[in-house]
């Protein structure tokens, strides 16, 4: 933490955890909540080297548009890069990081604002970066996310919340599963939950591929799926 701003980052920070469990949405939330404090706070495309350069050109196109027009990639990146060292009071957000290694060029020469990165990785942070964990949701705050987006304003009867609590549990609760059931279910609102539930295929269940985070997906686009082909055979489709 810094003394300045309590619960803000401080020179760079980390955070990781599976694909879907929310490390996005929480960077953008603090960058939301910390957008008074920064001067410039910047989203990167990190999955690669070449998609952090590209989010740098983005930088320089917005800053200087004219100009940038008129150089290479090149001397775009090395223009956003001396803005960065020579302006102080901005936040740069690394989503989906696969390698750390690839923000070393940024991290280690950049020191006037502050860096913070999402990642599936655990790994191969600086022991200097604070890093945070993400897990699933809490039962009872995956409860009530689910009774949220399937309700709406409405409030759930309290069959209906013990149904919402056995479908959190079946799909683990987590966070994306969580989402992409409660938006089904809102948009099919003749469906109830423990009906939904009941539909998870879990022969499938036992036979897909994957992580458990992996296998509660793919049930859950399969009830989807088979949705979709009672309205429409061919929206399901995919040509080889």
């Amino acid at each position: 933490m810094t003394s300045r701003h309590e619960g803000a980052i401080t020179q760079s920070g980390a955070v990781h955890g599976l694909g879907g469990i929310g490390k996005s949405t929480l960077a953008l939330h603090y960058a939301h909540r910390h957008r008074g404090d920064y001067a410039l706070i910047w989203w990167i495309n990190a999955a690669s080297p070449e998609e952090i350069e590209t989010s740098l050109t983005s930088l320089a196109h917005t800053l200087v548009p004219e100009w940038a027009t008129t150089v290479g990639r090149g001397t775009q990146v090395a223009w956003a890069m001396q803005w960065l060292a020579w302006h102080p009071g901005w936040l740069l957000v690394y989503d989906n990081v696969e390698d750390p290694d690839d923000l070393t060029p940024y991290t280690g020469a950049l020191h006037q604002g502050h860096h913070l990165a999402t990642s599936r990785r655990t790994t191969g942070w600086p022991d200097s970066a604070p890093a945070l964990t993400l897990g699933n949701l809490d039962p009872d705050d995956a409860t009530t996310l689910l009774c949220r987006l399937v309700f709406k304003e409405s409030n759930p009867t309290p069959r209906e919340q013990a149904e919402a609590r056995s479908l959190a549990a079946e799909l683990g609760y987590f966070p994306l599963a969580i989402k992409q059931a409660g938006a089904y279910l809102a948009q099919n609102r003749g469906i109830s939950l423990d009906s939904y539930r009941r539909r998870l295929d879990t022969k499938l269940a036992k036979t897909a591929h994957g992580t458990d985070t992996e296998r509660t997906l793919a049930r859950i686009w399969n009830v989807t799926l088979q949705a979709l082909e009672r309205v429409d055979p061919l929206a399901v489709e995919v040509g080889p």
